[in-house]
């Protein structure tokens, strides 16, 4: 499940906060000791390539993705209106403009709607929640036949238990009908997701970020059922998770379900 809107992208919007839950109560009658936060800023792949995150205040502001030769293969901008991201701008290495990302809220810190501007071209994400987690997704673009009508050419559906997205049914158009296409179930360890966060609506729209930071705990496996109610072995994933002593990632091991090793990622922290 890849479209054009977030190919670009890629792992490096895998960066929110990881927040510690030691300072919540104190009822000694002793000023609390502030707030600390971890912050994963630098991202390294098995392939020698990394990420890079800035960030202002508590907010993901800007993402650089490196070449394994240290050379800038392209990054990422985030703006903010009150805490809510209003803007995202994607650039090539070279500091050329890519896609813009405009995000609509309508009385809610939830966006009902993000829409996608590259080379003239445009679309429309819309939002659906309920009790307070996202329901689905559907990516809406001009109809080949009446430009000013935009028609659904996919759409993600999602169970949650609990905080964690369960199960997520993914539909495409074919032959003018929304077709499920393919089902996939997620398992997850008992410890806070580091990547869960400010920049869950950019990453919802593509599988393979989505399952690294929508859900509360992480991801330790996923299975991927195709349209013929059959596991498809090359996007289904094991994940073996390393820790610090927070309980904070710091390995991820991917593997699919045909033993074969597809990433190893090594996640650097900084605390403020």
């Amino acid at each position: 499940m890849k479209k054009l809107i977030l190919l670009f992208v890629g792992v490096a919007v895998m960066m929110a906060s990881c927040k510690k839950d030691d300072d919540n109560n104190d009822s000694s009658g002793t000023t609390p000791t502030p707030t600390k936060t971890n912050y994963v800023v630098r991202i390294d792949n098995r392939d020698s390539s990394y990420s890079k995150i800035s960030y202002s205040g508590n907010n993901v502001s800007k993402v650089e993705n490196f070449r394994a030769n240290n050379s800038l293969d392209d990054y990422f901008t985030i703006e903010y209106n009150n805490d809510k991201i209003s803007k995202v701008l994607t650039y090539d290495g070279d500091g050329n403009i890519g896609a813009e990302y405009i995000y609509k809220y309508i009385n809610s810190d939830k966006p009902a709607l993000i829409t996608y501007v590259e080379d003239g071209d445009t679309a429309t994400v819309l939002f659906e929640y309920e009790n307070d987690h996202i329901k689905s997704w559907s990516y809406k673009i001009p109809s080949d036949n009446n430009p000013d009508s935009l028609i659904v050419y996919d759409r993600a559906v999602f169970t949650w238990a609990g905080d964690n997205i369960e199960k997520m049914e993914y539909y495409e158009l074919e032959n003018d009908i929304l077709k499920l296409m393919e089902t996939s179930y997620y398992q997850y360890d008992n410890k806070r997701n580091p990547f869960n966060g400010s920049l869950f609506y950019f990453a919802i729209l593509d599988e393979d970020i989505a399952k690294k930071v929508c859900s509360k705990n992480n991801v330790t496996k996923i299975e991927l059922i195709n349209a013929n109610g059959i596991t498809d072995p090359y996007n289904s994933y094991n994940y073996t998770l390393e820790y610090n002593d927070n309980d904070d990632i710091i390995k991820n091991i991917e593997v699919d379900f045909n033993n074969d090793t597809i990433g190893i990622e090594t996640y650097l922290y900084q605390t403020w």
